[in-house]
């Protein structure tokens, strides 16, 4: 297409008001709902400047990528108002177009005629088109950022100066390349990659998406790794309707084990002080008598039918207090006036780590000192802070000596400690030796990544198989499970596992191991031998609840148990009859 033809076709788009705009959703892991959308710019149906891979080039080519991108910020904010979302738009634009004459006038006019605020619009940076004027950049950038527009550095390490360009503009938010998303499940240096760039955000404050999200595995990992926001087919496509689809309900919980390692977690409503409350209309002079008549509050949350609608601090109140004729001025007016009207309410069984998140969301924002604690919306205290943040420190630290730090199931101590408390209290409990075959030669021709991966794929079936209220899932090491159950139908369930992983474990092998039903590697002698796929056995066996059981004595059961199942072929259940060390008969009851 030659040149003029194609200026021509651009003045003809501009005229006519022939672009059209598509959005595709951006997701909030937490909140499970649109962070913002993301504007996708399309010429006329059916020409050859349809798509935008053609559109803009030739826009630049001809000299009129300012007029394109300007018309198309118009076009998106005006079909984005229409949506009535209650999100962030996200709008692609050149240096060009942002250094130009009157940028910020010409975008602040386009947002007083579609009716949107600049803190709605999020300006994504592309590195499509260079520039080399970074001081030009960081000025138009810093007039835009005044007008109360967000910035956001695109396609993070695909772009000719994306770390630079992050450093310098310390942007709002920073885009993943989709390069480094897809097949982050498999691929370990991606997997660093993104942890680092987390890293990198976290000082310089920006918030990092995700693009190209296309499969469960890479959602699954993302969300592992902390990232909250992200973008991709499999959360929704672009269209002109954005909707977000029922994968974000079915991928973004956390993994059953996690859930089930985080089931014993403190709350925040644990460290709820029973401060007093205060009314609506009570009178600033009495807030400011309650404050001196109790020197250990801090602050005081102002309710209104036994609702918290605000909180008012000490500091605050004292201050205006000692003003010049403060307390004739204000002392009999209402505390509603002082207040802040935007407290911190959170829920009184919310996860201690719920509420850190919450906290420090907001990276503009000072660190709450008080925050209120409501239970289904009536108070119940004051938590600080400092103890919020003790807390979270200790229960790490307990996690750390507890926890495995690949699944984060409970470890030999809480295994240990449940089982002489299920002794103690005379409950009849099964204990299961959870043991994987042949995951040695798996681990050794596929790397460690894929191993660490089988380990995580039985732990989250064994969480999802037991039940929960009656079942305890811990893991000693390695491919090494135990498993505590007060279920009547342990040996059928212990049964189930071991066929659902055999079912499972395929998606883990390259089809060539699948046709031939397992793999080549060398033995512990170093010879060249075939191992089967992997097969799990479990030894099970039932204690007998006598006087001088220990929980070392369920260990050692568990142990010659889980010997037996290993001599099974192909994996399977082993349930023994012993029911004391010393009983050392035992007997085949059922095989996978």
């Amino acid at each position: 297409m030659l040149d003029r033809d194609s200026q021509q076709q651009i003045l003809d788009i501009l005229r006519n008001g022939l672009l059209s705009t598509v959005f595709q959703p951006i997701v909030d892991l937490r909140s499970r709902d649109f962070l913002g959308v993301e504007a996708l710019t399309r010429g006329p149906e059916g020409s050859p400047l349809h798509s935008p891979v053609e559109l803009f080039p030739t826009a630049e080519r001809v000299g009129m990528i300012r007029e394109v991108e300007l018309s198309a910020l118009e076009t998106a904010a005006e079909a984005f108002r229409k949506l009535n979302l209650p999100a962030k738009i996200f709008v692609n634009i050149s240096p060009m177009s942002l250094v130009s004459a009157n940028a910020v006038i010409i975008a602040r006019d386009v947002l007083q005629r579609t009716g949107l605020s600049a803190e709605s619009v999020v300006l994504e940076l592309s590195e499509q088109y260079q520039t080399d004027d970074y001081s030009a950049l960081v000025a138009a950038l810093e007039a835009f950022k005044q007008e109360g527009f967000g910035i956001a550095v695109d396609d993070l390490g695909a772009g000719y100066a994306g770390l630079k360009t992050w450093s310098q503009l310390q942007p709002d938010f920073v885009k993943i390349d989709r390069h480094f998303i897809s097949g982050i499940d498999n691929d370990p240096i991606k997997h660093e990659f993104v942890r680092s760039i987390l890293t990198m955000a976290q000082e310089i404050k920006s918030r990092v998406i995700a693009e190209g999200v296309e499969t469960f595995e890479e959602l699954q990992v993302l969300r592992e790794l902390g990232v909250r926001y992200v973008q991709g087919y499999l959360l929704g496509r672009p269209s002109t309707s954005p909707t977000i689809t029922d994968n974000i309900h079915r991928l973004a919980d956390r993994p059953a084990m996690r859930e089930r390692a985080l089931a014993n977690r403190k709350v925040i409503g644990a460290l709820a002080q029973d401060f007093p409350s205060i009314d609506v209309h009570t009178r600033l002079e009495d807030v400011v008598r309650l404050f001196k008549a109790q020197a250990g509050i801090s602050s005081l949350p102002v309710l209104h039918h036994n609702t918290p609608t605000g909180i008012i601090s000490r500091q605050q109140a004292l201050e205006i207090f000692s003003e010049r004729f403060g307390p004739e001025l204000h002392g009999r007016k209402p505390v509603v006036q002082f207040m802040n009207d935007k407290p911190i309410v959170v829920e009184f069984n919310t996860p201690l780590e719920d509420v850190s998140y919450l906290l420090t969301e907001d990276v503009q924002q000072d660190l709450i000192q008080d925050l209120i604690i409501a239970q289904q919306g009536r108070y119940r205290g004051i938590a600080k802070t400092s103890a919020l943040l003790r807390a979270i420190t200790d229960q790490q630290i307990s996690s750390a000596r507890h926890a495995n730090p690949l699944t984060q199931l409970p470890g030999n101590v809480p295994i240990n400690e449940r089982a002489q408390t299920l002794i103690n209290t005379r409950d009849e409990f099964w204990v299961a030796y959870c043991d994987l075959n042949d995951f040695k030669a798996f681990n050794d021709v596929y790397g460690y990544a894929l191993g660490d991966k089988a380990i995580l794929l039985l732990a989250n079936l064994l969480s999802e198989t037991v039940d929960c209220d009656l079942d305890f899932v811990g893991h000693i090491g390695g491919d090494d499970f135990i498993l505590l159950m007060r279920s009547e139908a342990a040996p059928e369930l212990c049964a189930t596992m071991c066929s659902r992983f055999e079912a499972q474990v395929r998606q883990l092998y390259d089809p060539v191991a699948l046709s031939n039903r397992g793999i080549w590697s060398p033995d512990r002698q170093g010879r060249q031998s075939f191992f089967p796929l992997m097969s799990l056995s479990i030894g099970l066996v039932k204690p007998r609840l006598s006087t001088g059981l220990r929980a070392d004595d369920v260990s050692a059961l568990a142990s010659e148990a889980k010997k037996e199942a290993k001599r099974l072929p192909g994996g399977g259940v082993y349930v023994s009859d012993a029911r004391f060390p010393e009983v050392a008969s035992h007997y085949l009851r059922a095989t996978a």
